[in-house]
């Protein structure tokens, strides 16, 4: 059995659903979360167009925007892990390089400091 709320939720039909996806722009919003041609052409004349509530429109905008943006942040999540990954990689093998360079180092330090090495390997 449905509780009272759900009893008064009106489903939206395939081509309502379609118009008003036509009209939603998240380029162009307002506060309120109703985008501007919403505004501009009167939200009474949409709500007539659809037969719905003038609340039960701008609550359809707001969940769509929501829903955009959350879209937009699991696209950008993935693009920063694998920007994160990149990075670690990277990360991982300049310490690499890293520890060449000092083991290098070591050595000439060991190599210098003691002149008869550097004659035998022949080194300058």
């Amino acid at each position: 059995m449905l509780c009272p709320y759900h009893a008064l939720q009106k489903v939206f039909s395939v081509s309502s659903m379609g118009d008003l996806d036509k009209q939603y722009n998240p380029g162009l919003f307002l506060g309120l979360g109703i985008c501007r041609p919403v505004v501009r052409h009167g939200l009474e004349a949409v709500t007539g167009t659809f037969k719905l509530k003038p609340r039960q429109v701008e609550v359809w905008f707001q969940n769509r925007r929501a829903r955009s943006k959350l879209k937009q942040m699991e696209v950008d999540c993935e693009y920063l892990k694998k920007c994160c990954e990149s990075l670690r990689e990277d990360n991982c093998g300049l310490k690499k390089e890293l520890q060449e360079l000092r083991s290098m180092r070591d050595d000439w330090k060991q190599c210098t400091s003691r002149p008869s090495c550097c004659e035998r390997q022949g080194k300058p």
